[in-house]
């Protein structure tokens, strides 16, 4: 699985739903999962969410994925790493 960098942000999907986007902040990583720390606009703190898998990683169960949402890198990073796995080549 993809592995982000504490601080960095993603986009987290409440629910596990692609209509569901918040960014979000990298605030733990653990062995599979990461932590993370929700940017919402109409709060003023930021709500957490723990054990939350990639979106790509099948062995999650279906009730983790409603319960903490899943992750993804965001447009901008996933370019970037397309762009640095072409130079590698």
């Amino acid at each position: 699985m993809p592995r982000p960098e504490l601080s960095q942000g993603v986009i987290w999907y409440d629910g596990g739903l692609k209509q569901n986007a918040r960014a979000a902040i990298v605030s733990k990583i653990d062995f599979n999962t990461i932590c993370v720390n929700i940017v919402d606009p109409n709060l003023y703190s930021m709500p957490i969410k723990d054990g939350v898998h990639h979106m790509e990683d099948y062995d999650a169960k279906e009730q983790m994925r409603h319960d903490n949402g899943c992750w993804d890198f965001t447009e901008q990073d996933k370019r970037i790493r397309a762009l640095l796995a072409a130079g590698s080549k």
